[in-house]
């Protein structure tokens, strides 16, 4: 029988039913209510001898203790009575401060099972930032309202996981039809953060936004930048761009044929962040001598799309079907 999420006595019951004989119930620290089973030795359904011995773990109910943040937001919060200003190191519970990271990315107009992702993703992402380890990340935070705190507490301590460690969730505003593949946009290649759809984020506002420049500014960028002289090369091969599989993030960009950088690089570093992602069309206009970078998108791009998210919830998909879609190969518990 299935034991994880039942109470002691419900499991014991069940492995009774099932002609089994209870074995050692062992007592670990775990978010989950007092007496929760959380572990089971044989795994459900799997078929073992009639009379044969089943030992589970269940949950001691304990808190998630010492998540340490940064408040980066431009506002004060308040976290048990006390106010904590922006730039303020924050240290607490789970409670003290998941809710208020979901409340300020996302916000209590947001379905539930979108809330609940954000909240989970968050918490993985903290863990994998050190936020129980000394660090104390920046994150965004905003005064939850109750659909916020009630999301949190819905999903408190589950964690999107891979290989028997808490996964790496990258999360961002809006995806450019796709997410984008972690190796295109920071090299590293990880499996769970892949390249997936995410279909309602093109009827987001601002999911498209343009940005000019006259061909002299984006010259002297180059020069400062990457030290490269585009003077003497035809404005029309200044830039050579590469995508993704899906022809929506920027893998690379030759420029004027003497060197080869990351769309992230032209993004973050020439650019400065001026694009809102590398998912961008990039059109010369000689009549002004000037360059229009058209954009998709909003943020990096891997892992999930908090609008994505939020159209698969109006969808009807649970937070887990949201998570395993944006993290593929991953499980959620």
């Amino acid at each position: 029988p299935k034991l994880k999420g039942k109470t002691q006595e419900e499991a014991k019951n069940l492995i009774v039913e099932a002609g089994l004989r209870v074995g050692k119930i062992t007592t670990v620290t775990s978010t989950k209510t007092a007496g929760t089973v959380v572990e089971q030795e044989c795994p459900a359904g799997e078929k073992i001898e009639e009379g044969s011995v089943v030992a589970f773990k269940i949950s001691n109910g304990s808190k998630v203790n010492d998540l340490t943040v940064t408040n980066i937001s431009s506002w004060s919060v308040t976290i048990g009575g006390k106010t904590y200003a922006s730039g303020d190191i924050i240290k607490g519970d789970y409670m003290d401060i998941i809710p208020y990271i979901v409340e300020a990315e996302m916000g209590g107009g947001f379905n539930i099972e979108a809330l609940k992702a954000q909240a989970v993703a968050a918490y993985c992402w903290l863990i994998n930032s050190g936020s129980m380890s000394g660090a104390a990340p920046g994150v965004p935070m905003k005064n939850p309202t109750d659909k916020a705190i009630s999301a949190a507490e819905a999903v408190k301590g589950i964690k999107v996981r891979h290989g028997g460690e808490t996964a790496q969730t990258y999360y961002y505003a809006i995806a450019a039809d796709y997410s984008a593949n972690c190796k295109d946009v920071w090299w590293a290649d990880i499996s769970y953060l892949r390249a997936v759809p995410s279909e309602g984020d093109k009827h987001a506002d601002g999911y498209k936004t343009t940005v000019t420049y006259s061909a002299d500014e984006l010259a002297a960028r180059v020069l400062e930048t990457y030290e490269i002289d585009l003077s003497g090369v035809n404005k029309s091969d200044w830039f050579d761009i590469e995508y993704d599989e899906n022809k929506a993030y920027v893998r690379s960009v030759n420029i004027g044929g003497i060197d080869t950088v990351t769309g992230s690089s032209m993004r973050d570093t020439l650019l400065q962040y001026e694009l809102r992602s590398t998912a961008f069309k990039l059109k010369y206009n000689e009549s002004s001598d000037s360059f229009t970078f058209t954009v998709r998108g909003y943020g990096h791009g891997v892992g999930m799309s908090q609008v994505g998210a939020n159209y698969y919830a109006g969808k009807g998909w649970s937070y887990e079907r949201i998570l395993t879609h944006y993290y593929p190969g991953t499980t959620v518990e």
